[in-house]
């Protein structure tokens, strides 16, 4: 994998404001955002897997992954987008990613959301990958046979599927939040990596049923 050298010298406090002038040169709304994110997170994004305080990231092209780790090798692919993230978030082809799913082969995620009227980072959460299991990639409906990838399946990430130890919270309403903390948050269930899919998948299912009755003592039934 090629990947870009980034510096390493990151400013104490995460810089929320975006460099909104790399988009200029384009004229598309969705490249301008790419390009302007993208340079956000190789400025200040650091590992929440490891104690790195970097992101290196990939050269354009690469398949699935846009950042990596280069001390623990975690590697993450990024959402980012203007409105809240809800219970789907649109991805790639389907059964890439399932595959890689089932292989436990797949990034993290790194979510995004920002203002761009002020070119200003809102939200930022991860995704580990020890939590995507075959529950949360939901098959989307192929492409027309008139359009131009005609057939062509693509795949949701639901969200909604996940418990909510699954979002480890970075910034939170333009608030950086301390990095060991978010480090702490992600090694919390750092458990997972270790076990196959299928038990992956029932620990997470469990968890987010157990998560969903908002009560510190309950009973089985």
């Amino acid at each position: 994998m090629e990947r870009f050298r980034s510096s390493t010298d990151h400013p104490s406090l995460m810089d929320l404001s975006m460099p909104r002038d790399l988009g200029d040169r384009y004229r598309s709304r969705s490249q301008r955002a790419r390009v302007v994110t993208e340079a956000w997170v190789a400025k200040n994004a650091y590992c929440p897997s490891c104690e790195s305080e970097s992101l290196e990231q990939t050269r354009g092209g690469t398949p699935v992954v846009d950042f990596v780790c280069v001390s623990c090798d975690e590697q993450f692919q990024l959402k980012g987008q203007q409105r809240n993230f809800g219970t789907k978030v649109t991805d790639a082809a389907y059964a890439p990613m399932m595959e890689r799913v089932m292989n436990s082969q797949a990034p993290s995620f790194m979510f995004l959301q920002y203002d761009p009227s002020r070119w200003r980072t809102q939200n930022v959460f991860f995704v580990p990958r020890f939590f995507l299991t075959p529950s949360a990639i939901e098959k989307r409906p192929p492409l027309k046979p008139s359009a131009q990838r005609a057939r062509w399946v693509g795949c949701n990430i639901v969200l909604g599927a996940l418990p909510a130890d699954a979002r480890v919270v970075a910034v939170r309403n333009e608030v950086a939040l301390p990095p060991a903390n978010v480090r702490e948050a992600w090694r919390r269930f750092a458990f997972l990596r270790h076990e196959d899919v299928r038990s992956r998948g029932w620990l997470s299912d469990v968890l987010a049923c157990v998560r969903s009755l908002k009560k510190d003592v309950f009973l089985l039934d």
